[in-house]
């Protein structure tokens, strides 16, 4: 597999893309993106022939030239291997696009300038010409005038600050006494996508035939960008129809910044404004977590869009995408009914346990020993009876198996899938650093005083109607939770 490196910078972050995502990065006015390949097993190779200007006669045009993935040899590991046969009065030209890696200007903003750097060799006699590539539209264009490079070692050529006015068609273009073709490609927020790569070039001094080899390796671009955020959307999901404990639907709304879920839930009894207040602010903590800024962000090449959360109660008799009875009580809370004094945990754990089961409306499933899980899916992941140190929860790492953990990258797939769908764009899901390592979301926020949430606190997690869940968790069986959600645009 191709090694490729994609890197986003800004003012204050910078994060990696590879073969397996998830790292990101930190959106400002400006950015500049970095893409590397040192292996060469996704290029596409390229060559032709013009007329050598310094040639008062035209040339026979039957020069040739190739262009090879080597395994091993380059600087290190694998290089480009390109060699020519080039007759006298002929310039021949070979390359290779980066195949793997296209740039759409229209979707991730416009390109400022570009910069170039790679390691070159010529095991041979005299110099040969090299220029950056870019290929738009099925139009190469190329940057001008060529540099040169000679030696049978490993050297470096870089290009730097190059605007789409610095490359022609023309190859010759800048030198020899020939003049740009004047056309250029388009940087702009309008233009096409934008794939990239390296040309070579010979000619001859004189009359007769020669072989020439090159190699090309540890390629490295730099793009700066301006970024153009996606349009903004408002979109209303159903997250799984036949599951009973999820909501109706949710609210989706993009404002070209960040990814706000809402949702309002009906309250059917008399629980107190400020026990409300607390469990509308323990789901927006968690979920969206004020704490830390944001708890996730979706991330494209070139900007981050924070992923936040609003619920509201209301009175049980107004329209709402989920109805709650609140008992006046001490009891288990479970999806659609829950208490005022929570058994078990204990009270301090209220809002944890409406961050819970507001998972359950987002149409998600258990992790707990007891509980509802998904069909197919790992089993349980915690068992609550025991301290988090126990051997047996050793994979228990997120909040719908443990009321003192936080939110996981794998709850929030369905906001990255969505957003990747209305936008049009390559997005990872990057994530604030909440706890931190070997610290639980209870201790943590007992440290920035959010209440006496100590690491002795325990109970038995809250869970959806068993009955209605074992019906449901039947019919899961045959169509899954993200086959039956069903979206629609707003505008």
């Amino acid at each position: 597999m191709a090694f490729e490196r994609v890197v986003v910078r800004s003012a204050t972050l910078r994060c990696v893309i590879s073969s397996a995502v998830l790292l990101c990065a930190f959106g400002t006015s400006a950015a500049t993106i970095e893409v590397q390949d040192r292996d060469f097993s996704s290029w596409s190779s390229f060559s032709f022939v013009t007329d050598d200007p310094n040639v008062s006669t035209p040339g026979p045009g039957t020069s040739a030239g190739t262009a090879t993935r080597v395994a091993a040899g380059g600087n290190p590991g694998a290089f480009l291997n390109i060699v020519h046969t080039v007759k006298f009065g002929d310039t021949i030209w070979t390359g290779g696009i980066k195949s793997d890696y296209t740039y759409n200007p229209a979707v991730q903003g416009a390109i400022s300038a570009l910069s170039l750097g790679a390691n070159v060799r010529m095991p041979g006699p005299g110099a040969s010409a090299w220029e950056m590539v870019v290929q738009q539209g099925g139009q190469r264009y190329y940057s001008y005038p060529f540099g040169a490079f000679s030696g049978s070692s490993w050297s470096g050529v870089t290009a730097s600050n190059l605007t789409a006015a610095n490359f022609d068609t023309n190859p010759w273009a800048g030198n020899g006494g020939v003049s740009p073709d004047g056309r250029h490609p388009d940087f702009s927020s309008t233009g096409a996508p934008l794939q990239f790569g390296f040309l070579v070039g010979n000619g001859l001094g004189g009359p007769g035939t020669l072989s020439v080899p090159h190699g090309l390796d540890n390629f490295a671009l730099t793009l700066n960008v301006t970024p153009s955020p996606p349009d903004p959307f408002t979109r209303i999901v159903d997250p799984c129809s036949l599951a009973v404990w999820c909501a109706d639907h949710y609210t989706e709304s993009f404002d070209g910044s960040a990814l706000t879920i809402s949702m309002t839930l009906g309250v059917r009894g008399s629980p107190t404004e400020e026990l409300q207040n607390n469990w509308a602010e323990g789901i927006e903590k968690y979920w969206g977590s004020e704490i830390s800024g944001e708890r996730f962000s979706i991330v494209d090449s070139s900007d981050r869009y924070p992923i936040y959360f609003d619920v509201n109660f209301v009175d049980g008799a107004l329209p709402a995408d989920f109805i709650i009875s609140v008992v006046d009580g001490v009891g288990r809370t479970e999806t659609s009914t829950w208490y005022t004094t929570l058994a078990g945990w204990g009270n301090d754990f209220q809002d944890e346990a409406a961050a819970h089961e507001f998972g359950h409306y987002l149409g998600l499933y258990d992790e707990y020993k007891g509980g509802t899980l998904e069909p197919f899916g790992p089993g349980w992941l915690c068992d609550s009876s025991k301290p988090l140190s126990d051997p047996v929860n050793a994979s228990c790492d997120g909040l719908m198996g443990d009321l003192r953990l936080p939110t996981l990258d794998r709850y929030y797939e369905d906001f990255l899938a969505d957003f990747a769908e209305f936008t049009g764009r390559s997005v990872v899901l990057a994530g604030s650093p909440f706890p931190p390592p070997g610290q639980s979301t209870s201790d943590y926020l007992d440290t920035v005083g959010e209440g006496p949430l100590g690491p002795s606190a325990s109970g038995t997690v809250p869970e959806p109607a068993t009955v209605a869940l074992l019906l449901v968790g039947f019919l899961s069986l045959v169509a899954s939770r993200w086959t039956r959600r069903t979206l629609t645009n707003l505008h």
